[in-house]
């Protein structure tokens, strides 16, 4: 069974707003920034349940009772993160999503799940730095690293198993939060592997094992075609921003070129559907 959680970490103290945002229930074109995020989940993946871990705004609002259930964060994320969980009983996977990310879309999700192997305990996506750029021009600064296979910049995308959380409580937390980056993990690991890193002379691959072996359990990392998962509204301007290219009827990122598996060598271009 795979459940989900749509995390608004707005107002748990400690986290600073450029790695949290603005909070999932700011509207933009007279719907919650969290409703876009709820659509696409339910329209794509087949979830046996939704969880919302929010602040207790959520509980008096009309999201509430669109078929989710709201699991308070808590004065930690860890705290919020093993609440929902009890909440969702006994799913084998669950997916994570913050609140704030109206630009994503079923397709998005669907492909993630598509390239995430089945017997991962941790899935997490990346994309391309280049694609970030190009789709928002707008934001100067992204967290991004470079590997043999190119820049990557981290989305706020995971896929993972209970019993991961149970083994890694903190680690999770900062991970669904955004206030952690996944691979501080790296500092586990001798200079020598630590230097080779910052130098981009690493594979993403070579992490992914390493990562896994750190956890107990196989872990991989999809790269994905689509920028959206890594951008969140974190300012007025964002919401701006958002508000045009939700309004335009237009899709949310034009053209894109194939990741492998997804298409021929050379690359395949095809319009996104809403």
């Amino acid at each position: 069974m795979l459940a989900a959680i749509i995390v608004d970490a707005s107002e748990v103290e400690g986290l600073a707003v450029e790695h949290v945002g603005v909070s999932g229930l700011r509207e933009v074109n007279g719907r919650p920034l969290v409703s876009y995020v709820m659509a696409a989940m339910q329209q794509g993946a087949a979830l046996s349940r939704l969880v919302l871990m929010a602040p207790p705004a959520y509980r008096n609002h009309w999201i509430a009772r669109e078929g989710v259930e709201v699991v308070p964060c808590g004065p930690d994320l860890a705290s919020g993160l093993f609440a929902a969980l009890e909440r969702l009983g006994e799913s084998e996977r669950i997916l994570v999503f913050p609140a704030n990310a109206p630009l994503v879309t079923s397709a998005m999700f669907d492909n993630f799940l598509k390239y995430a192997p089945p017997g991962a305990d941790l899935a997490y996506a990346v994309i391309r730095e280049e694609r970030v750029r190009e789709r928002f021009p707008q934001v100067r600064r992204w967290p991004a690293q470079r590997f043999r296979e190119g820049v990557m910049v981290p989305s706020r995308l995971a896929l993972f198993r209970p019993q991961l959380a149970q083994r890694h409580r903190e680690l999770l937390a900062g991970l669904i939060s955004g206030a952690l980056n996944p691979l501080y993990l790296l500092h586990q690991w001798g200079a020598g592997f630590l230097l080779r890193f910052k130098l981009g002379r690493v594979s993403l691959q070579e992490v992914v094992l390493r990562v896994g072996e750190l956890l107990g359990g196989p872990c991989t990392a999809v790269i994905s075609p689509y920028p959206e998962l890594a951008f969140t509204v974190k300012s007025e301007a964002d919401l701006q921003f958002v508000a045009r290219e939700l309004g335009s009827g237009l899709p949310t990122s034009g053209f894109r070129v194939c990741e492998r598996g997804e298409g021929s060598k050379e690359g395949k271009k095809w319009p996104e559907t809403r």
